[in-house]
């Protein structure tokens, strides 16, 4: 129970100042929004551009990403680079074996691993998604959750033609295996929406 001290002020007893100073690191570690660019500070998508699809507590964050799929997770081959099987899930496998390349983005279509991806509703997103290997994928995008501490934040100045790969382009439905019914004005981004993801500490470098 609180006490007063000499000066009337309200005493937080020890046994609840633990909580306290818990609560208070939590407020500062979570200092992302919806809708913010950031870039991932470790891992394959070091120094990618990524979106805030929505923060999930105080330490994590929902992320949109552009994929970097390894050529073999599309083949039929049953072996990997340096004999690392097909079968590998995930981006902590993913990150183990990509050390010293760097994949090229490419957007993710479902119908090249059509026996492999379901389609499902996301509980994170409130959409449609594609889970494969583990992985959640929207439109041909990839999102993907990140603890807020990976996540670059101040001072991000993506430039124009980055922010453009991040516009859903309906011309390329048919080739990426059709996108979800479900679609709204973030998944499109047109340039009207993207001017909302600017803030006055991240703009646009064009």
């Amino acid at each position: 129970m609180a006490g007063i001290n000499s000066r009337g002020l309200r005493m937080i007893p020890i046994a609840e100042m633990t909580e306290v100073m818990k609560a208070c690191s939590q407020m500062k570690e979570s200092v992302v929004v919806p809708h913010q660019w950031v870039r991932i500070s470790k891992g394959p998508f070091q120094d990618d551009l990524g979106l805030v699809e929505s923060v999930i507590g105080s330490k994590e964050a929902l992320v949109r990403l552009i994929p970097r799929i390894p050529d073999f997770w599309l083949s039929s081959d049953q072996q990997g680079p340096q004999g690392v099987p097909q079968t590998f899930r995930g981006l902590n496998l993913l990150v183990k074996n990509q050390r010293h390349v760097k994949i090229p983005q490419r957007l993710f279509n479902p119908q090249l691993v059509k026996s492999e991806a379901r389609l499902e509703q996301s509980r994170l997103l409130g959409k449609k998604v594609y889970m494969w290997r583990d992985l959640m994928f929207r439109n041909g995008f990839l999102y993907h959750k990140f603890a807020i501490n990976k996540l670059v934040h101040e001072n991000v100045c993506p430039m124009l033609d980055e922010v453009k790969r991040f516009q859903l382009d309906l011309s390329l439905r048919d080739e990426l295996g059709g996108y979800c019914s479900d679609i709204d004005e973030w998944d499109i981004l047109k340039d009207r929406t993207v001017l909302k993801t600017v803030r006055n500490d991240t703009q646009l470098q064009i």
